[in-house]
């Protein structure tokens, strides 16, 4: 009994020592002799590095005797963050690492320390594709996903107003980086979008609105992150596209209709605008000049040899109405003067042609 006596006396005073330590040094003195890789990090979080270890975790005296677990009872739930730190979940669209368990905040962050900052478990790109899976093969790749930026830039990771976490209005978004101009990997210098779809005379209504309808954000199969066929040669073969080859342009016609392009003659006018309506004995004929310029079967130069949509039109905005470009890729001047029923354009191909609608 006075051997038991003895015992008891003695746990109790290494249990009174703890805890006044405890009092005297705060837990993080305490813990860390037990716990110190949890200190040796770059970033700390402050509770762990403040001695507040008790705000996460319920220690019981015994504890301190062996280092039993079941003598802490820590709280893993995202109130226990709350604490603290405001709440991350309420906007309308909440990332999935955020939403799927009481846990989830440390799915990201270690919650007493972490080589990197904002206390994540791993570099912030890494993390990321940890669960993400994000394919950069493909003929064109966006430049912040290749050059190491973190996906921070563009999206928010815990939650957003915007659809996919994006930290901004998409437009707004992609005009953060293009409202100036910028070098590509490849060395082409891509224009200020900005000036390129508020400034000009005529802006196309895909680029004025979401540069998604015709970009992809991360990599394309196709050049320039473009979401569908495009070439990007300024001539080419047209070919309307069938089950196993997308149409030369398949781009553009993702909006308009292919039968704008492919009818020499165009039967109620409704194909096209740009045609040449020609008028006999009361009959009228509508020669579609579309189909002449980039189907050109008829040209001097050959069908292989139709006329990109781009040599004439900026697929962003331009000076002149139609959004016809003041000059096409090799700096042949183009003027365009519009008319209530046609046009009339000159450019290096040909001299002032004329063209009018049948009232």
């Amino acid at each position: 009994m006075k051997h038991e006596f003895l015992t008891g006396i003695g746990i109790a005073g290494i249990l009174f020592a703890a805890t006044d330590a405890l009092a005297r040094t705060g837990y993080s003195k305490v813990c860390e002799g037990c716990h110190s890789a949890q200190f040796e990090n770059k970033y700390i979080h402050y509770p762990a590095n403040g001695g507040l270890c008790d705000g996460c975790h319920e220690v019981k005296p015994a504890h301190f005797k062996g280092g039993d677990k079941q003598y802490v009872r820590t709280d893993r739930s995202q109130v226990t963050c709350y604490r603290c730190h405001e709440r991350k979940d309420t906007k309308p669209n909440v990332h999935a690492a955020l939403a799927m368990g009481d846990d989830s905040c440390m799915t990201c962050h270690d919650p007493h320390g972490a080589k990197n900052p904002y206390l994540f478990r791993e570099e912030i790109s890494a993390l990321c594709l940890g669960c993400h899976d994000l394919s950069t093969n493909g003929v064109s790749k966006h430049g912040p996903v290749t050059s190491g930026l973190a996906c921070v830039q563009c999206h928010d990771g815990h939650g957003s107003n915007q659809k996919k976490l994006l930290t901004k209005e998409p437009r707004a978004l992609c005009l953060n980086c293009h409202d100036r101009p910028v070098k590509s990997a490849s060395g082409r210098v891509i224009p200020d979008m900005k000036e390129r779809t508020e400034k000009m005379a005529s802006v196309h209504m895909p680029a004025a609105d979401a540069c998604s309808e015709c970009h992809l954000p991360h990599a394309s199969a196709f050049p320039k992150l473009l979401n569908a066929n495009f070439p990007s040669k300024d001539y080419n073969k047209y070919f309307a596209g069938d089950d196993q080859t997308p149409n030369t342009y398949a781009l553009c016609f993702q909006c308009h209709a292919v039968s704008m392009m492919t009818p020499e003659i165009v039967m109620d006018g409704n194909e096209t605008k740009f045609r040449s309506d020609r008028v006999e004995n009361g009959k009228v004929t509508r020669v579609n000049l579309h189909y002449l310029h980039i189907t050109n079967a008829g040209a001097t130069t050959g069908p292989a040899f139709g006329r990109s949509c781009r040599v004439c039109h900026d697929p962003h905005g331009a000076p002149q109405d139609r959004l016809i470009r003041a000059a096409f890729s090799s700096n042949a001047p183009l003027k365009f003067e519009a008319t209530p029923n046609g046009g009339t354009c000159a450019l290096s191909c040909h001299g002032p042609e004329s063209y009018e609608r049948a009232k």
